[in-house]
């Protein structure tokens, strides 16, 4: 990174050259007019990016050609005012540039003034005479390392937050290029078993049975990583309007009863509200209760309950879905709405689980400014709960 990073008072005069990454630049710039530094040609432009931050308070990625001793560097200048003094920084890359701002913000952060805390302390009033130069050399010695450490990490999280939104983007393009083949095959092997199956031995139904049940799972897991991408970027698209939730979860439970009776669970719902008119997602929240019932079938035991509530309490509605199923290990309740996490690998008829259901209704109930969490216990079960503000 090639560039530096000046403070000037009021009148534009450099006061300090804060960061220095050209070694043709040194303390000859203190002192002068913030304008002199630039090439003749090129001033009246440094008199308007001046004229931009007195207007706006702030101005970003101007061009302007620096002069140096012996040369002349072409900088992307930026600024804004800074307590009662402005920042002004030139980087050749414009790249760099928010990268650097944002370093720079870092710099005010709690450590740094318990530092210019300590500074104040030790150099005000008559604590002077007590303080050595060692002293002093020392703390100055801290504050850059913690200055260096910031920088270091803040690189780091840029990084990280690249590589993440490269994950992303892939995972979005893969799953989105996946899907239209997946498709073909479930409907393809849908309409054989449907029509053709009665031309077809035992085991050629057994085999296309197969596939569609395959195709099945991977068209949801493609759909769910196609969810987490979008989620993940910040693409969380709320449609809200004015409806009846209660009336939602209703068919929603019935929809799934037929789901649930091919495993001989039976799904029951109770609730002390008869209609309950919220502003929410209904898209969103039918995927979230989709969800969990579907967790809870596929983990209950044959010939037993899945009890749906819904209650009102402190101007929240209440949503517990609780089944007697195998039940979650305790040291992984704080993990289960991570992504990819999987806390049991089949379903109890060996349904397969992708780990990204209860990961995106956590991003979707969190959107509505709700909450969502699990009790549970082995061998007796769990209750999936999660809670939406009334107004």
């Amino acid at each position: 990174m090639n560039g530096l990073i000046l403070i000037c008072e009021n009148d534009f005069k450099v006061k300090n050259v804060v960061y220095n990454f050209s070694q043709s630049v040194n303390s000859d710039f203190i002192g002068k007019n913030f304008i002199d530094l630039f090439t003749e040609d090129s001033r009246i432009k440094a008199e308007n990016f001046i004229e931009k931050i007195m207007e706006e308070g702030v101005a970003f990625e101007w061009q302007i050609n620096l002069q140096l001793e012996n040369d002349i560097c072409e900088l992307n200048f930026s600024g804004s005012k800074f307590n009662d003094n402005f920042i002004i920084f030139g980087l050749k890359s414009k790249s760099d540039i928010s990268f650097l701002y944002e370093e720079l913000m870092l710099i005010n952060n709690e450590q740094a003034n318990e530092i210019r805390k300590v500074y104040k302390d030790l150099f005000s009033g008559n604590k002077t005479d007590n303080i050595g130069e060692e002293d002093y050399n020392e703390i100055s010695r801290m504050n850059n390392e913690l200055t260096n450490l910031q920088r270091e990490l803040n690189k780091k999280n840029s990084e990280l937050s690249r590589l993440n939104k490269l994950k992303n983007q892939f995972l979005g393009m893969a799953a989105h290029d996946l899907r239209n083949p997946l498709n073909v095959i479930l409907s393809y092997s849908e309409f054989i078993l449907k029509h053709l199956s009665k031309d077809l031995t035992a085991d050629h139904i057994d085999f296309i049975s197969t596939i569609n049940k395959s195709s099945f799972f991977m068209l949801n897991l493609v759909e769910e990583l196609l969810d987490v991408s979008k989620i993940e970027s910040g693409k969380l698209d709320l449609k809200l309007e004015e409806a009846d939730i209660i009336l939602l979860l209703s068919e929603i439970i019935k929809c799934n009863e037929i789901f649930a009776q091919n495993k001989n669970v039976r799904l029951k719902f109770s609730t002390g509200v008869e209609s309950l008119n919220m502003t929410y997602d209904p898209g969103k929240i039918e995927q979230v209760i989709q969800n969990l019932l579907s967790n809870a079938v596929k983990f209950s035991n044959p010939n037993s309950d899945i009890l749906i509530n819904a209650s009102l309490e402190n101007n929240e509605l209440l949503v517990a879905v609780k089944d007697s199923g195998i039940g979650i290990e305790k040291e992984n309740l704080d993990k289960i709405f991570n992504p990819f996490t999987k806390v049991s690998l089949k379903g109890t008829a060996g349904e397969k689980t992708t780990g990204l259901g209860l990961s995106i209704c956590k991003r979707i109930i969190e959107g509505h400014g709700g909450r969502i969490w699990v009790e549970s216990k082995i061998g007796e079960g769990s209750v999936f709960n999660f809670s939406l503000n009334v107004d």
